[in-house]
């Protein structure tokens, strides 16, 4: 239903003309918060559209893992200790979210470099396994009973797995990575596994097994 009040006011915020203010509006059944989330989120992509280098920075912290996707232009932060020196101060502190933004900023102005938080997220570590690649690929998996030196590269494609009625990609046919004659599954007991998190330069991925 026509609202010119509330394409007034997307206006007004963003600056858009008329007709894009009603489309968005209309593909968001005339939702004011509905469409501002889709405004902000497209905005989003297309401020991190502009970075060339990610890093993916995890840390313990008191009972929780903190995992941080960071997107920025230089290569000198790939190929110093920057990242591990921001991780050691972060790791020392009480962190929240809003402490997390701070430090991110704080990181920014010092390197004189922009720095794009992309995600933020927490988990209790409680019967957690993660592995962090290099700051660029990074596994988690939620496991019902304590497990010790798994070190899993999972793929995970999204066509394969609409596709097929299992992901040939899928953790049970990963190769453990110490060792690539051995296989995940013969090293742990998949009945045990609640879910797992992946997150790689294309996205972040939860699924169970």
């Amino acid at each position: 239903m026509l609202n010119i009040n509330l394409i007034l006011k997307i206006k007004k915020k963003y600056n858009f003309d008329i007709g894009n203010c009603k489309k968005i509006l209309e593909s968001n059944n005339w939702n004011f918060e509905k469409s501002i989330y889709y405004i902000e989120n497209i905005i989003k992509k297309n401020e991190k559209n502009n970075f060339n280098n990610f890093s993916i920075i995890s840390v313990e912290n008191d009972d929780k893992i903190i995992i941080l996707k960071i997107f920025y232009k230089s290569t000198i932060i790939n190929n110093s200790n920057i990242l591990n020196n921001f991780k050691q101060k972060i790791s020392a502190l009480k962190l929240n979210i809003l402490i997390l933004k701070k430090e991110i900023n704080l990181l920014s102005l010092k390197l004189k470099e922009k720095i794009f938080l992309d995600k933020i997220i927490i988990f209790i570590n409680k019967n957690i396994y993660y592995y962090n690649h290099k700051n660029i690929f990074f596994c988690l998996l939620n496991y019902k009973k304590i497990i010790t030196n798994i070190c899993c590269h999972i793929i995970f494609n999204k066509i394969n797995f609409l596709k097929f009625n299992y992901c040939r990609y899928n953790l049970i046919k990963q190769k453990y990575i110490k060792d690539d004659n051995i296989y995940v599954k013969n090293i742990i007991n998949f009945n045990y596994l609640n879910y797992s998190i992946l997150i790689n330069k294309n996205g972040f991925y939860f699924y169970y097994e």
